[in-house]
Formats: structure tokens, sequence, C-alpha cells
């Protein structure tokens, strides 16, 4: 298995409830969501900080006070020197928004705000969520609030697609000469590897290392 990137600090996200709406999946966090920061935490937890928020997604709380715990963990993690070197978001998405924490596009600026506060000038955003990366979607809006760091390089990473909160192929970046529509991941020449390697969660650690790994890289690995 190829040596997991160093990454300095991380921040990440993700509901402490499980999702108990109708027609949702019941055990969408413990079975999915929690594992995967687990993990993350087990990867990067030696060689760096990952500070991890498990916010409170109980049923009446409204978004804005969702969203609040999420920032004051952010800020509360801050170091004051170095920034985050990723911000990662497990949870449900949509093409219009990070759907467990009620981020949409008319309230977005909080969260890229504060990332662009707190990331490191080339942070990775990160969203292990269904959809987000849709052509026009919430990640090409993130990108675009940051767009004043892609120079140094900031890029932010969905699914295209449903899927898996970590096991979903369709991975698409921004920015990128896409425009709305982002760059696919996954190398033209080795797609059925990609598959196959993103959903080989129980021996590949790819999924939590491509946003520190270059297209060249991904190619020669697969």
């Amino acid at each position: 298995m190829p040596d997991l990137p160093v990454v300095g600090r991380s921040f990440i996200f993700g509901p402490m409830n499980n999702d108990t709406r109708p027609n949702h999946d019941h055990n969408d966090a413990t079975g999915a969501f929690h594992p995967a920061m687990r993990d993350w935490q087990r990867f990067y937890g030696t060689t760096g900080t990952v500070t991890t928020c498990f916010f409170n997604n109980g049923a009446g709380l409204g978004a804005a006070r969702v969203q609040q715990q999420i920032l004051d963990a952010m800020y509360a993690g801050d170091s004051g020197s170095a920034g985050y070197d990723a911000i990662c978001y497990f949870g449900h998405g949509t093409k219009q928004g990070l759907e467990t924490c009620g981020w949409y596009a008319d309230s977005i600026a909080s969260f890229t705000d504060a990332v662009d506060r707190l990331g490191a000038v080339d942070c990775k955003v990160v969203l292990y969520a269904c959809s987000c990366a849709e052509p026009g979607g919430i990640a090409y809006r993130i990108s675009e609030n940051l767009r004043g760091w892609w120079s140094y390089g900031l890029k932010v990473y969905g699914h295209s697609l449903p899927g898996h909160s970590t096991r979903n192929p369709t991975v698409r970046v921004y920015p990128s000469g896409g425009g709305e529509v982002g760059f696919t991941l996954a190398p033209p020449r080795k797609i059925p590897q990609w598959i196959h390697a993103i959903r080989d969660d129980l021996r590949s650690t790819l999924w939590a290392r491509f946003p520190f790994m270059t297209q060249e890289q991904i190619e020669a690995e697969l």
C-alpha cells in the first residue's frame, strides 16, 4: 500500500446523529460517515493534527445553529500560525448544497469565509458527499468564492453523482478549464483501475490521498 502523504493540519466535520427522516438511510452517520472520519484521524492524526467536529444535527435545531457549531469548532482548532491543509465534509449532499448541515448557495459564504480565513493558501476542500460536484453545483460555488487562492493551489473536490461517501468514483475537482463542469479526476486511460481502487476501501487509501496527489501521480499508481 502506498505511503500516506504528510498532512500538517486538517479539519473534518460530519453529523453526530443518524438521519431519521423517512426514505433516508438510518445508518448513515454510524455506518459511513463516522468510520471514514475515524480512518482520516488514523491516517493523518499521527504525523499531523486533525481537528474533528461531530456536529449535533438533531431535529429542530435549524441550519444556522448547526452551521455555527461547525464554524466554532473550525475557529477553536485554529492554531493561529499555519492554516488547515485540508477541510473535509462527511455527510449528505446535493447539487445545491451540503444537505446535512444546510449550507446552500444563499448561506455558503459563511463557510467559505472561514476557509478563506483559516485555510492554508493551498487548502484542499473535500466534500465526501453525493452530487456536490454536479455542473454548477455547490463545489463550483465554493471554488468561485475562493478564487483568490487558485494560483496558490487551492482546490475543491466533490462527487458528481450519488454514491457512498468515500467509495464514489465520480470525483471532480475545481477550479479547472471545465468551468462549471469541473475536471474529472479519474485518469482517462485508467478509469477501470480508478473505480476499483476507490471502491476497495478495505485495502486502498486512495480516497483519502487523492486530494494531495497530482493527476500524474494518480495515473502512475494505477
